[in-house]
């Protein structure tokens, strides 16, 4: 991968305690796929411990977690002199604002530019052509 070499990154797949070899199951098809996967910069590997794909009865999702850890030390003394937190703010999905998220995301979508054959505003547009917006 190219992006792994110019990011001096590797896979931890091979890590993996529980030797799972996947991700993601389809019960029903019998499907199979590992398609999550952790990065580190290469001196760092060494450092990840307690990698592994759980895999237990209590997980009723497709997916499978990946877990591990990777200590981090922190030097207290450079926080000694530090200014007063910024405040962090937590944004939830379930208690925004509905109308406003409406107002924007319909401007938003507005902008995006629809050729139509069509006159009547009414009229649905081709699949072929609605495919090409939604994959912007």
């Amino acid at each position: 991968m190219p992006v792994t070499n110019n990011l001096n990154l590797c896979v931890c797949d091979s890590l993996d305690a529980n030797s799972v070899g996947f991700t993601y199951s389809h019960s029903t098809l019998e499907h199979k796929s590992l398609i999550d996967h952790v990065f580190v910069n290469n001196d760092l590997l060494s450092c990840v411990g307690n990698y592994r794909i759980v895999q237990e009865a209590t997980n009723l999702s497709d997916y499978l977690p990946i877990l591990f850890s990777l200590p981090v030390t922190c030097n207290a003394s450079a926080f000694s002199g530090a200014k007063a937190k910024t405040p962090v703010y937590v944004y939830r999905w379930d208690n925004g604002d509905l109308s406003l998220y409406n107002l924007l995301s319909g401007d938003l979508l507005s902008r995006i530019y629809h050729p139509s054959n069509s006159t009547d505003s009414e009229s649905e547009c081709c699949q072929s052509t609605c495919h090409l917006d939604i994959d912007i």
